[in-house]
């Protein structure tokens, strides 16, 4: 079951509760979504369906059943648990999770190979970008502009070596040891992941930025 406060900010649906009828009312551009709470049929652009499960209200929070409310809005769910060998590996931690999505052709799909070479070719512009920035800085500084070559050499030798680790959704994940690199296998968007004491952050690769 998933909260409908969630279904409204994430997948950027209108959500509107009508407390005499006990209905919720989904929408988002030509989609409308009609859900009676404890009922176990929705109506669908005027379509009935069938659900497993009914919707619930606890307390204040309305929760639909997650795969219905995602496959009637154009979405896509899937369950991993990567305890399970052969699974594939979550984003941002090692808990078994559940990921909703946009639907995507299969066909149109970046390749792991490609998505491979991209990756690589990224990182690397990004880190002569950034060695550029680092020079520039030091120089101004009246600084070695040599200082931190062998930093540098390390962070190449990591990217050339980085390894497919797995994939969730459309995402590709490769490791690099000092950072996972994130790619959108749709988009070619490609994103790093990173830990910060007890957080954990994934961030959009921007190569040109000189704080990358």
């Amino acid at each position: 079951m998933i909260p409908l406060e969630v279904v409204e900010r994430e997948l950027g649906y209108n959500v509107a509760w009508n407390e005499e009828k006990r209905e919720v009312v989904i929408n988002k551009e030509d989609k409308i979504i009609v859900l009676k709470i404890d009922r176990n049929t929705a109506v669908v652009n005027g379509r009935q369906v069938m659900m497993d499960i009914n919707p619930i209200q606890i307390y204040e929070d309305i929760y639909v059943p997650l795969r219905f409310a995602s496959e009637n809005m154009g979405m896509t769910v899937g369950y991993f648990n990567p305890a399970v060998r052969g699974e594939s590996v979550p984003l941002n931690d090692y808990r078994a999770a559940i990921f909703v999505d946009e639907k995507y052709e299969v066909d149109n799909l970046i390749s792991r190979e490609d998505a491979m070479i991209l990756v690589k070719e990224r990182c690397l512009n990004g880190l002569e970008n950034y060695k550029k920035s680092l020079r520039e800085n030091l120089v101004s500084n009246g600084e070695d502009p040599e200082r931190f070559q062998e930093e540098m050499t390390l962070v190449e030798k990591s990217i050339n070596k980085i390894e497919y680790f797995g994939e969730v959704s459309r995402y590709y994940v490769f490791d690099m040891n000092i950072y996972q690199v994130i790619l959108d296998k749709m988009k070619g968007k490609m994103y790093f992941k990173y830990d910060m004491g007890l957080a954990t952050y994934i961030k959009w690769l921007d190569i040109d930025s000189p704080h990358l």
